[in-house]
């Protein structure tokens, strides 16, 4: 047995009880994005929960200006068969404008109920209603029924890195607000060790009311970010975001959940 041979045989054992005892598995080990929807459809039978909580600064809509605190996208997926996921989630929003005239509500912004199916590999499509939302809440407020369709990519890029994206359409109720608008976002994603990535992501979404408000106003936001895998009982998602339009906050910072379960 030559030295090569031998020492394979004495390393990979090493570096499999390594990553056991870090909780690293090939589910864990993946690259999660930060605010761009995930391309990988949850497993068959595995149930996930999740949430995110953010505190956004100093959003200026037209003539309005507000900060807000965001609590959610909180919910849950299931994987129903291979290749199909369900799930649904809700949001808070609470505005905090100084003057009179700024958004000073909180409310739900929408209970959205879900599916998403496996297209090829790495490729998957999410549709999906919005529903119970506040029609004075920003960012995102809404009068009626809303539909949505989100398409969703990502691909390896050597042996640490992943870029992913997404691009959709959500079709708002005609009550009041109207208007169909679309979102998009790109971002990379590089591991740096078993348990820790950074997430670098362009989001956006074109102005999701017509009527000055609360949610006019196109969005567009850097998010800066990172994956830790702790111990296969979470995955956390730090991050901080600086707007590149007026509807957006100028920065914002935020914790992301995923537990598999």
């Amino acid at each position: 047995m030559d030295l090569k041979t031998l020492s394979r045989r004495t390393l990979m054992p090493s570096a499999v009880a390594i990553a056991g005892l870090l909780g690293v598995t090939a589910a864990s080990a993946d690259i999660r994005p930060i605010q761009i929807q995930h391309a990988k459809v949850t497993p068959q039978d595995q149930f996930e929960l999740f949430g995110n909580l953010a505190y956004e600064s100093n959003r200026e809509p037209g003539e309005f200006e507000y900060d807000n605190l965001r609590i959610g996208p909180i919910g849950a997926r299931y994987g129903v068969i291979r290749g199909l996921e369900i799930g649904g989630h809700l949001t808070y929003n609470s505005n905090s404008g100084d003057s009179n005239n700024d958004p000073d509500d909180a409310g739900l912004e929408a209970l959205v109920l879900f599916g998403k199916i496996a297209l090829v590999d790495n490729v998957s499509v999410e549709g999906g209603v919005r529903l119970a939302g506040a029609d004075d809440v920003g960012p995102y407020p809404m009068d009626g029924i809303d539909f949505y369709m989100n398409l969703a990519a990502e691909q390896r890029v050597g042996a640490d890195g992943k870029i992913y994206g997404e691009f959709g359409y959500t079709i708002q109720d005609n009550d009041g607000f109207g208007g169909t608008y679309q979102n998009w976002g790109i971002g990379y994603g590089h591991r740096i060790t078993p348990v820790f990535a950074l997430n670098v992501e362009l989001v956006g979404d074109s102005a999701p009311n017509n009527l000055p408000g609360p949610g006019f106003g196109n969005h567009m936001d850097l998010v800066l970010g990172a994956n830790f895998n702790l111990q296969q009982v979470a995955i956390l998602k730090p991050f901080v975001s600086v707007g590149v339009y007026d509807a957006s906050p100028d920065v914002a910072i935020g914790l992301g959940v995923d537990m598999p379960l």
